[in-house]
Protein backbone atom coordinates (compact mmCIF):
# COMPACT_ATOMS: atom_id res chain seq x y z
CA UNK A 1 0.00 0.00 0.00
CA UNK A 2 2.79 2.39 0.90
CA UNK A 3 4.71 1.75 -2.32
CA UNK A 4 1.56 2.60 -4.29
CA UNK A 5 1.43 6.03 -2.61
CA UNK A 6 5.05 6.67 -3.53
CA UNK A 7 4.33 5.63 -7.08
CA UNK A 8 1.29 7.95 -7.27
CA UNK A 9 3.28 10.84 -5.82
CA UNK A 10 6.12 10.17 -8.25
CA UNK A 11 3.74 10.08 -11.21
CA UNK A 12 2.08 13.31 -10.12
CA UNK A 13 5.41 15.15 -9.72
CA UNK A 14 6.75 13.91 -13.05
CA UNK A 15 3.49 14.77 -14.80
CA UNK A 16 3.57 18.32 -13.43
CA UNK A 17 7.20 18.70 -14.44
CA UNK A 18 6.43 17.46 -17.97
CA UNK A 19 3.44 19.82 -18.22
CA UNK A 20 5.56 22.83 -17.25
CA UNK A 21 8.26 21.74 -19.71
CA UNK A 22 5.75 21.37 -22.56
CA UNK A 23 4.26 24.80 -21.80
CA UNK A 24 7.78 26.25 -21.85
CA UNK A 25 8.45 24.63 -25.24
CA UNK A 26 5.14 25.99 -26.55
CA UNK A 27 6.16 29.46 -25.34
CA UNK A 28 9.46 29.10 -27.21
CA UNK A 29 7.67 28.03 -30.39
CA UNK A 30 5.26 30.96 -30.20
CA UNK A 31 8.06 33.43 -29.51
CA UNK A 32 10.24 32.07 -32.34
CA UNK A 33 7.32 32.27 -34.76
CA UNK A 34 6.90 36.02 -34.25
CA UNK A 35 8.40 38.59 -36.59
CA UNK A 36 11.26 40.65 -35.23
CA UNK A 37 9.34 43.86 -35.95
CA UNK A 38 6.48 42.69 -33.66
CA UNK A 39 8.70 42.09 -30.64
CA UNK A 40 9.17 45.00 -28.25
CA UNK A 41 11.02 45.23 -24.94
CA UNK A 42 8.02 44.57 -22.72
CA UNK A 43 7.11 41.43 -24.69
CA UNK A 44 10.71 40.23 -24.45
CA UNK A 45 10.80 40.77 -20.68
CA UNK A 46 7.41 39.04 -20.32
CA UNK A 47 8.75 36.08 -22.30
CA UNK A 48 11.90 35.86 -20.18
CA UNK A 49 10.03 36.09 -16.88
CA UNK A 50 7.48 33.51 -18.02
CA UNK A 51 10.27 31.20 -19.16
CA UNK A 52 12.07 31.54 -15.83
CA UNK A 53 8.90 30.79 -13.88
CA UNK A 54 8.01 27.76 -16.00
CA UNK A 55 11.55 26.35 -15.82
CA UNK A 56 11.73 26.88 -12.06
CA UNK A 57 8.38 25.14 -11.54
CA UNK A 58 9.44 22.22 -13.73
CA UNK A 59 12.72 21.93 -11.83
CA UNK A 60 10.90 22.03 -8.49
CA UNK A 61 8.70 19.06 -9.34
CA UNK A 62 11.51 17.13 -11.03
CA UNK A 63 13.81 17.54 -8.00
CA UNK A 64 11.23 15.89 -5.75
CA UNK A 65 12.15 12.51 -7.31
CA UNK A 66 15.73 13.08 -8.41
CA UNK A 67 16.69 9.38 -8.22
CA UNK A 68 14.70 8.37 -11.31
CA UNK A 69 16.12 8.62 -14.85
CA UNK A 70 13.21 10.64 -16.25
CA UNK A 71 13.64 13.16 -13.43
CA UNK A 72 17.34 13.53 -14.23
CA UNK A 73 16.55 14.13 -17.91
CA UNK A 74 13.93 16.75 -17.00
CA UNK A 75 16.32 18.40 -14.55
CA UNK A 76 19.07 18.66 -17.18
CA UNK A 77 16.72 20.00 -19.87
CA UNK A 78 15.09 22.59 -17.61
CA UNK A 79 18.42 23.60 -16.07
CA UNK A 80 19.76 24.42 -19.52
CA UNK A 81 16.58 26.34 -20.31
CA UNK A 82 16.79 28.32 -17.08
CA UNK A 83 20.49 28.98 -17.62
CA UNK A 84 19.86 30.36 -21.10
CA UNK A 85 17.09 32.63 -19.79
CA UNK A 86 19.26 33.92 -16.95
CA UNK A 87 22.21 34.57 -19.29
CA UNK A 88 19.94 36.46 -21.66
CA UNK A 89 18.53 38.53 -18.78
CA UNK A 90 22.07 39.25 -17.61
CA UNK A 91 23.00 40.43 -21.13
CA UNK A 92 19.97 42.75 -21.17
CA UNK A 93 20.81 44.28 -17.79
CA UNK A 94 24.50 44.87 -18.45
Amino acid sequence: MESNKVSDRFQKNILLSIVFTVVYIALLVIYNGMNLSDINDSLLILFLVGSAILNTAALFFAFKNYKKIISIILILFNSLGLLSVLVFLWMLVS
